[in-house]
């Protein structure tokens, strides 16, 4: 939301960051402060500058952090690398990709219900809980390289065990007509 719109990351920078970000800049809520600076709208970026620079400068927020992982993550989705992995190192990238989803480095869900693929960043942006993990378990068990395979495996075991709370509460609500 921050990138997608102005005028809510204006909002929320005045009524809820603006003086606090240094609270935020550590975690997951730092992904959503570094946000303000990869905003296509100068005036976003402007909002945060003077605030999020010294935590840059500081060591305290990295915003490109995440993404250049990001990209790095859309290469290995849809490389075609013939290079295959043992079993066991499947297993170990699987395990790593899981330890970076559940740290936060790598994130598939924003808010309540809104979820999407860390791997696939130039894919499909937004899913329902069920819809990515029917494309995590899709992909962990496809033909693509062994690497995809296996940090798609990891999101899905991400979204069971830790964000099993979504896979009753992320159904899209029901719009009934008014009789009048």
């Amino acid at each position: 939301m921050v990138l997608d719109c102005p005028a809510f990351a204006a909002t929320l920078w005045k009524k809820a960051l603006e003086g606090k970000c240094k609270l935020y800049a550590d975690g997951f809520s730092s992904i959503m402060v570094a946000a303000y600076l990869e905003s296509p709208d100068s005036r976003v970026k402007d909002l945060a500058k003077a605030e999020l620079q010294p935590l840059i400068d500081g060591g305290i927020l990295k915003p490109q952090e995440h993404k250049a992982e990001e990209e790095k993550s859309a290469m290995e989705c849809s490389s075609d690398d013939s290079s295959e992995l043992s079993d066991t190192d499947i297993a170990d990238y699987a395990k790593k990709a899981y330890t970076d989803l559940k740290s936060g480095k790598l994130v598939a869900r924003f808010g309540t219900d809104r979820f999407r693929c860390p791997f696939c960043p130039g894919k499909k942006q937004e899913y329902r809980y069920s819809d990515l993990l029917n494309h995590a378990i899709g992909l962990s068990a496809s033909n693509h390289a062994a690497k995809v395979k296996a940090n798609h495996q990891a999101l899905a075991n991400h979204l069971k065990t830790d964000h099993a709370d979504a896979a009753t509460s992320s159904s899209m609500p029901v719009r009934h007509k008014l009789r009048h």
